[in-house]
């Protein structure tokens, strides 16, 4: 209710069994951002994909153009029933805005030009089908242009059931920890 309307879109094609090409749009009064990627199927070897956003903001003092580049890479293991993704590597131009950094920047709230400057994340997850259960262990660093890093570590448990006529009921337990400059 505080910001513009916005639209977004986003698409993707396999072109063929091993490669695909994906993008999108987010486009608001005064910003925008457009990202094209490819991704190759590297069979037993797992998945890897690259892609590039740009972003473009007018805000009332200045304007911002930046660009983000992602690469990440998964594997999924199919005999014990989970995956690790590289969920990447990206870096960030001082310039690049996600959308939730030119609502902030706009509205001028604390820190607003502090962006990302590189990011990595792990995640692990592992399915236990017998028990209808699934766990998520995640970790993330990350850079800025403006402030100090910042380590997150994340366990999630889940479990799904049914209570009689009521189906796929979702209990989920979560935990994180977070540090900036070695102080939690």
């Amino acid at each position: 209710t505080n910001g513009p309307a916005f639209g977004s879109g986003e698409f993707s094609w396999g072109v063929n069994n091993g490669w695909s090409v994906y993008g999108g749009a987010l486009i608001a009064d005064d910003y925008s951002s457009t990202a094209a990627g490819v991704g190759r199927d590297l069979l037993a070897l797992g998945a890897l994909s690259f892609d590039l956003t740009q972003s473009n903001a007018h805000l009332p003092d200045r304007d911002a153009q930046g660009r983000s580049w992602r690469l990440s890479y998964s594997k999924r293991f199919d005999t014990t029933d989970s995956q690790i993704t590289f969920a990447g590597y990206r870096f960030s131009t001082r310039d690049y805005m996600t959308m939730s950094q030119f609502m902030d920047a706009r509205h001028e709230i604390h820190n607003a030009s502090a962006g990302s400057k590189q990011s990595s994340t792990m995640t692990f997850s592992q399915q236990f089908p017998d028990l209808n259960t699934s766990a998520y262990l995640s970790y993330t660093y990350n850079t800025f242009w403006d402030h100090r890093t910042n380590d997150t570590y994340s366990l999630s448990l889940a479990r799904y059931m049914d209570m009689g006529s009521v189906k796929n009921i979702n209990l989920s337990m979560s935990a994180m920890r977070s540090e900036m400059n070695n102080k939690q």
